[in-house]
């Protein structure tokens, strides 16, 4: 569902904390001064890089890039599948897609030279976030079914409510809402049984969005209050503002205009503590929009330029392209036309850069569901054959044919 009002998109990443703990960073970085080339400093390279992957990307690359050149360097086989999987999940929580794509599966294909079993596991699990990305909802699926089968059979509870977390995603991005609850209660009832208040705060979040697009709006006040109050309890700055924007948007929905802005100006103020602008300018857009609704043309202006301000400043072109559409609205109201069809020509020229950006996706994500259609499609008939063979030699078949499927152990969010 499209608002000019936007939803916050529901991550992949449930597991990743945007807070860095800075005296850990100050630690490892005096270490790393007198660290000699061994895989010691690999692995402070490498956690270095873990403790920049929401907050500076730039610096996590940087660690992570320094890392796979040591590792390399000195054959630390572990080393090199953890800097391009850390690589990965860098380049995916920047929206490149296929670059992390292509760094998984050089991590997975390392990871399976020495058996390391939850390596390969994390690999399968960050390809599948690759693939949400890339819209090939299949595939993804599969990996993320293959990680849930893999964490039930080695016992780990925490990446099996991850697992279900992003079956849940994959239906929530393909509408199928009633599904995704079913899968991120699923989880959430691991995430109680495990007591881990994070977890069951960012998953009542994403239960209240799902709640909200199919317009059930007493569950989705139900669960956004129980994800505020789960975040208020642990005092997590973050998932409090994903509350805040969440309830905000819950009562633009229904028309309420000052309950909307009370939980959007709670989310900006908590968000410029927090120093998180691309939150910021979500804020700002949001109260554009309330003010523009309300008839406060001033005040929507004010905000939708903040908004805009911001957006450019960090490039969310998506932000930028709303802010053009809501000061179209906004300048045609006023009879500003002249300046409502200025506003209106940027809208649409993001508004066709995104459609062309989504267009290359739509071609990649073709292009490798073609060749995961063709690869099903021979497996199938080397399967057939095989059923034939077992027919006529069994014990050919049982000697020679039986073989394991390692492609369904895998897992979801950003794994290590």
């Amino acid at each position: 569902m499209k608002k000019l009002f936007t939803l916050l998109i529901v991550t992949l990443f449930a597991l990743s904390s945007l807070a860095q703990d800075l005296h850990l960073i100050d630690s490892l970085s005096t270490l790393l001064k007198t660290a000699k080339e061994d895989t010691t400093k690999a692995n402070i390279l490498i956690t270095l890089a873990n403790e920049y992957v929401s907050n500076n990307t730039g610096k996590g690359l940087e660690y992570a890039g320094q890392a796979l050149k040591l590792s390399e360097k000195i054959d630390y086989k572990i080393g090199i599948g953890n800097a391009l999987n850390k690589m990965g999940v860098i380049n995916d929580l920047m929206g490149e897609y296929l670059p992390a794509f292509e760094l998984h599966k050089k991590a997975l294909k390392h990871r399976q030279e020495i058996n390391d079993q939850k390596g390969i596991a994390g690999s399968l699990n960050n390809i599948g976030n690759c693939l949400v990305g890339l819209g090939n909802f299949p595939e993804a699926l599969k990996n993320y079914f293959a990680a849930l089968k893999m964490n039930e059979e080695s016992g780990n509870k925490k990446w099996q409510g991850a697992n279900l977390n992003g079956i849940a995603i994959v239906y929530t991005s393909q509408g199928n809402y009633l599904e995704a609850i079913k899968y991120h209660l699923m989880a959430k009832k691991i995430v109680i049984e495990l007591e881990d208040k994070l977890e069951i705060s960012r998953l009542s979040n994403n239960i209240g969005n799902a709640y909200l697009e199919l317009k059930n709006y007493p569950e989705a006040l139900k669960n956004y209050s129980a994800a505020l109050k789960t975040a208020l309890e642990i005092e997590h700055k973050f998932n409090i503002v994903q509350a805040y924007i969440n309830l905000g948007n819950l009562y633009y929905c229904q028309k309420k205009y000052p309950e909307a802005l009370k939980y959007s100006f709670a989310a900006l103020k908590l968000n410029e503590e927090l120093e998180n602008q691309n939150e910021t300018s979500t804020a700002y857009l949001n109260i554009g929009a309330v003010y523009l609704q309300q008839n406060k043309y001033n005040d929507a202006s004010i905000y939708f330029n903040k908004a805009l301000l911001l957006s450019k400043k960090i490039g969310l072109k998506g932000i930028i392209r709303n802010c053009y559409q809501g000061l179209a609205t906004l300048d045609s109201t006023q009879g500003n036309f002249n300046r409502a069809l200025e506003n209106y020509q940027l809208y649409i020229t993001y508004r066709d850069s995104l459609m062309n950006t989504e267009n290359t996706k739509k071609i990649t994500q073709q292009q490798m569901q073609y060749d995961f259609d063709k690869k099903e499609s021979i497996a199938k008939a080397t399967q057939e054959k095989k059923g034939y063979l077992a027919t006529q030699y069994p014990q050919l078949y049982f000697n020679r044919f039986a073989w394991v499927f390692n492609f369904w152990n895998c897992c979801l969010p950003s794994a290590q």
